[in-house]
């Protein structure tokens, strides 16, 4: 998930992609977009990992 500033990054980005003209600055954007994008899927993914592991508290009560 990303936050406001990487979503603020990423729109930017966008736009500016939409915008260019230049084949070579084109992919330069596109692979920094990739980049935000890959790194917020990796955090993503540690923190559903994270939470898979941690101990679960049984909503059954004990005697």
């Amino acid at each position: 998930m990303l936050d406001e500033q990487e979503k603020h990054q990423v729109k930017e980005l966008c736009e500016h992609i939409a915008k260019e003209q230049d084949h070579n600055q084109f992919s330069i954007l596109i692979a920094q977009l990739n980049q935000l994008l890959e790194q917020s899927e990796l955090r993503t993914k540690a923190a559903r990992k994270n939470l898979s592991h941690s101990p679960r508290k049984s909503s059954r009560p004990t005697l």
